[in-house]
């Protein structure tokens, strides 16, 4: 069984990486687990939008929002036959990666980022940052929609 360690936030469940799960799907059984790093994602500009508009942002209302893409993806994995566990972190995405690999081992890494110049991840070189700590391949999905 192939095993997919999946990074992602913003872009679940975007149509670029259910594309990338379902390719990986059509070659044999999978197994993902998924990692939504929660940790230094701030947005100034939506805050300071948010505040014009009377509306604040919680760290939990974060949270929430990204455990329901995670789980609105793992439903869609599990429902075109595969297996799919995932967690969210505090931790920034790099530090996520490696507690993840500590844990557990993968035959691929799949980075999902929003394209440049909106990507927090991107402006990080994430991508090539876990594919300098890993001997596996890293694959960098880029979604145009969030």
């Amino acid at each position: 069984m192939h095993r997919c360690l999946v990074i992602a936030n913003l872009t679940l469940p975007g149509a670029a990486l259910a594309r990338a799960i379902r390719t990986r799907l059509e070659r044999g059984p999978c197994y993902f687990h998924i990692v939504v790093p929660l940790g230094g994602r701030h947005d100034l500009y939506a805050d300071v939008l948010n505040a014009l508009e009377g509306e604040t942002h919680t760290e939990a209302d974060t949270r929430r929002e990204a455990e329901t893409r995670l789980e609105q993806t793992l439903t869609s994995i599990r429902a075109a036959g595969g297996e799919a566990h995932g967690e969210t972190t505090d931790a920034d995405p790099l530090t996520a990666v490696r507690a993840t690999l500590q844990k557990h081992e993968f035959d691929e890494i799949v980075v999902s980022t929003l394209p440049e110049p909106i990507s927090h991840w991107l402006r990080l070189d994430l991508p090539a940052k876990i594919h300098h700590i890993v001997d596996i391949p890293v694959t960098h999905v880029i979604s145009t929609t969030h």
